[in-house]
């Protein structure tokens, strides 16, 4: 068994959005029990996620879960620019999470 852990960063949000939507997101990826350990933060003017998933190709499982925080930034946070979603790592795992 193994896991793939991806992080992904957003530029193009601001902090005060965020704030106003990170209840809805934290809800949206709970609902997905497939998105293991979320966690979010701030890096200068990126947020940042990292989620693991159940899985043993990091390119195919990062590109499907950067695919999957799309939907969940989009569904529950109002965004007054453009979004930029770029994967910065994605990486294999041997045992559980």
């Amino acid at each position: 068994m193994g896991y793939v852990r991806t992080e992904i960063t957003i530029s193009g949000l601001l902090k005060s959005e965020v704030d106003e939507g990170i209840g809805d997101l934290q809800t949206e990826f709970s609902n997905r029990p497939w998105l293991l350990s979320p966690t979010m933060t701030w890096e200068g003017n990126l947020f940042v996620v990292t989620i693991d998933c159940d899985g043993r190709d990091p390119k195919l499982s990062g590109l499907a879960t950067l695919d999957e925080v799309w939907d969940c930034i989009i569904a529950c946070l109002r965004c007054s620019t453009d979004l930029h979603f770029e994967v910065r790592r994605s990486e294999f795992f041997e045992g559980g999470c």
